[in-house]
């Protein structure tokens, strides 16, 4: 493929088109691919690539895999539009309501997948680069721009922005939306734009809510052994220094050494996803409650010794400058 796409570079040449461009994005897809073994996660993504584009985007001038996702181009004329965005948010609805179940034919899908999956749209003009009749690539501000919608359709969802025309949608369509103003990192950071969200399934952090230039991240660490991990049981609090400005965008990690039959790999090093814990947050005190005995058993499962060092991380995002939990 790498020598095809050598010798059309030779005859490539650049175009502006009008598209709409639609970015999905699979939820909790790197943990699934830890849980699993990789033979498995391939063919998971396969069998998904292979129903969106088969059975809802047949008619999309190009695609792009992301990994963990999949990028779809349309292009489109004065003449098509009202259907085409119709269509295409239609579509977007069915995948999202068909997520869970959609390859649960596969006699060999017999693992637990993942089980959300988040959606951006806009629309507006594209360099398409071509040669030969292939379309090759499509970039530019529009792509930017629907990559960072994606990422706020969380957990799940639909989000667009003023360049698909709102007014465009179908009553049953428009009826499922409603509109936020929001900042969004390389384009809008200083002055908000207004975006369209699905009310049912998603929920627009507060974080995007307040300029780029007002919003960090506070990280706090914790040092313990694996066996100070097992003496600390399945309820620990650790209170936090600030109250995070959304506690849904909590990140909590262990890093530990890196274990290969049986021994310790030189200056290498795991990070897990902690996913055992809870937020709360009682007179003003915010807190966090982890789960150690299940931190325990994985660390035991990955071979660590209770000598060894592990790492807790909490990233939280807090107000710039907040000096207070207040």
């Amino acid at each position: 493929m790498h020598k095809m796409l050598d010798k059309l570079l030779d005859h490539a040449r650049g175009s502006t088109q009008f598209v709409i461009a639609l970015n999905l994005d699979i939820r909790g897809f790197s943990h699934f691919s830890l849980s699993v073994d990789p033979a498995q996660s391939a063919f998971y993504i396969r069998q998904v690539y292979r129903r969106l584009i088969r059975d809802y985007f047949k008619s999309a001038s190009f695609f792009k895999t992301t990994g963990d996702g999949l990028l779809v181009v349309f292009h489109c004329d004065e003449e098509s539009i009202a259907s085409l965005v119709n269509d295409t948010i239609e579509k977007s609805f069915d995948i999202i309501s068909k997520w869970p179940t959609l390859v649960e034919n596969e006699p060999l899908i017999n693992f637990p997948v993942p089980q959300h999956i988040g959606i951006g749209i806009t629309m507006g003009t594209a360099c398409c680069l071509s040669a030969k009749g292939k379309i090759l690539d499509y970039s530019g501000k529009t792509l930017n721009l629907c990559a960072r919608l994606m990422d706020f359709a969380r957990p799940s969802g639909i989000v667009f922005d003023q360049g698909l025309p709102y007014k465009l949608l179908a009553d049953v369509h428009q009826r499922r939306f409603k509109s936020e103003k929001v900042y969004i990192r390389g384009i809008a950071e200083s002055t908000p734009v207004a975006v369209y969200y699905s009310e049912e399934f998603t929920r627009i952090s507060p974080r995007f809510k307040e300029p780029f230039d007002e919003v960090a991240w506070e990280t706090e660490s914790v040092s313990l052994t694996v066996a100070e991990v097992k003496k600390l049981g399945p309820k620990f609090y650790h209170d936090l220094k600030l109250k995070p400005i959304d506690s849904k965008e909590i990140i909590v990690s262990a890093k530990h050494p890196l274990v290969r039959n049986g021994r310790l790999v030189k200056n290498a090093h795991t990070d897990h996803s902690v996913t055992e814990w809870t937020y709360s947050c009682k007179a003003g005190e915010p807190r966090i409650t982890m789960d150690y005995e299940a931190l325990y058993q994985y660390l035991k499962k990955a071979n660590v010794p209770e000598r060894g060092p592990v790492s807790i991380l909490i990233k939280y995002p807090k107000l710039g400058g907040i000096e207070s939990k207040s």
